[in-house]
């Protein structure tokens, strides 16, 4: 594979939006090496670090906005430990939802719940699924007036503008005569080292080059990865 790759690979999910009835047929993706890898401009690029031959690449996140304002939170908290057993971040597709480092999380967690205190009709839900922050509202809106965030990774630009069906998961809640929603964070906390998992990664162009120990990035509908 590595004379063919060249030290390349990407992949684009597509969004699993379980919100839409009927639930759509998932599309195809593919996984692609080196010269098959479209070409593409304005792609973002931040530096990989691979430690200690550890079978993970390392990414350094340097902050999180929310609704594009960039939150308090000390880049310390992402910092990779001296033998890289602990702290830092990758990415992960084989994990659902983030992970943020704990620290993080509970900033995050805490602006989002001052966010939504001031819409009316949002009352907390508690989880069956374990998720943190759940809320339920009395009229269907879908994804709509849920905010954004962004992940700052090292890097001129590199920031990863995660939308709000990669921040959430919206469910129908259907009773005898009534018709409600619920939405949880799909992000929750971790002790050892912060996640970026596959939700957070839809429509996202991904290509790892291991040669130049870079990752490049950029938004696209990945349906279309034909």
């Amino acid at each position: 594979i590595h004379s063919v790759s060249d030290g390349r690979f990407s992949y684009c999910l597509p969004v699993l939006n379980q919100y839409i009835r009927p639930v759509p047929r998932i599309p195809m993706t593919y996984l692609r090496f080196g010269a098959d890898i479209p070409e593409q401009r304005g792609l973002a690029r931040t530096p990989l670090k691979h430690i200690n031959n550890r079978g993970q690449y390392f990414l350094d996140l340097r902050g999180i906005s929310l609704n594009g304002r960039r939150l308090n939170i000390d880049a310390a908290v992402f910092a990779l430990g001296r033998n890289g057993s602990t702290g830092g971040c990758i990415i992960d597709n084989g994990t659902t939802y983030s992970r943020l480092i704990r620290p993080a999380y509970e900033i995050l967690k805490r602006e989002l719940e001052n966010h939504f205190s001031r819409f009316k009709n949002l009352s907390r839900y508690r989880s069956q699924r374990g998720a943190n922050l759940c809320y339920e509202r009395k009229k269907p809106e879908g994804f709509q007036n849920l905010p954004s965030i962004t992940f700052h990774f090292q890097g001129l630009n590199a920031d990863l503008l995660v939308r709000p069906w990669g921040v959430f998961q919206v469910v129908d809640k259907y009773h005898s005569s009534t018709h409600r929603e619920y939405f949880c964070l799909a992000m929750i906390p971790g002790d050892i080292k912060s996640v970026i998992g596959a939700h957070q990664q839809a429509n996202q162009r991904f290509v790892y080059d291991t040669k130049n120990n870079q990752m490049l990035f950029k938004s696209e509908v990945c349906s279309r990865n034909a």
